[in-house]
């Protein structure tokens, strides 16, 4: 069952970066990440021809495609909480994306992917610039990634996180029997409530979002060709 939801969440991640690819153009590999300055979270995923940078809920998944012959600089930050910077120079434009580290295992993977990520990206032509507050970036080959240690209000808050969101999760079981979409709401809000400290419940609620659309668009061309 476990091996079945961890393939199910697997296919989730990497079917957000199939609108960049090309036929018979694998990912590599990815990592989860957030904007370096903003909230959004999303993936990183590498690939023999780009590196791209998506964030969940974007339709149009800015900042995007990075083709390795179109990246003029590149640097990552390594003194950072949470994780490493990657920052990426390309077509005049800058992207700077924290390459999440919160465990021991996501800190595995990031080095792994640090280390993939400067195995194709080309030599930087000059040093990343006009990004001194979120640290000193250079072009790393290989990293040693530590994880983010939890104070006592991240504790608690992470506690009051999983009780309300399971509350309403809950709740949202227990209302099933009720007309109207009520239910789905209430675990849409239960999930979001989680995802912003569990990484299964943003899954689980894009997931949702997508099966719902699915369902929508299914009905309204029921109805069409009615």
């Amino acid at each position: 069952m476990l091996s079945r939801i961890a393939e199910q969440r697997q296919r989730l991640i990497l079917n957000q970066a199939e609108r960049y690819l090309e036929d018979g153009e694998p990912v590599l590999h990815w990592v989860r990440a957030r904007q370096a300055e903003g909230r959004r979270e999303g993936f990183v995923f590498l690939t023999e021809r780009r590196c791209i940078v998506h964030w969940t809920g974007r339709a149009d998944g800015i900042p995007g495609d990075f083709p390795w012959d179109e990246i003029a600089n590149w640097g990552i930050a390594s003194d950072t909480s949470g994780g490493p910077i990657l920052a990426i120079e390309s077509g005049g434009e800058q992207c700077f994306v924290q390459l999440r580290a919160t465990t021991p295992a996501m800190a595995e993977e990031v080095a792994i992917f640090v280390t993939h990520f400067a195995e194709r990206a080309p030599e930087p032509l000059q040093t990343v610039e006009g990004a001194d507050h979120l640290g000193t970036f250079e072009p790393k080959q290989a990293l040693e990634v530590s994880t983010h240690k939890m104070s006592i209000t991240d504790h608690t808050r992470r506690i009051i996180v999983t009780v309300l969101g399971v509350a309403l999760i809950f709740s949202a079981i227990v209302i099933i029997p009720l007309p109207g979409p009520w239910s789905f709401i209430v675990t849409i809000a239960g999930l979001a409530i989680l995802a912003s400290e569990y990484d299964w419940a943003r899954d689980a609620m894009e997931w949702t979002k997508q099966r719902y659309k699915a369902a929508a668009d299914k009905l309204k061309a029921r109805r069409r060709s009615t």
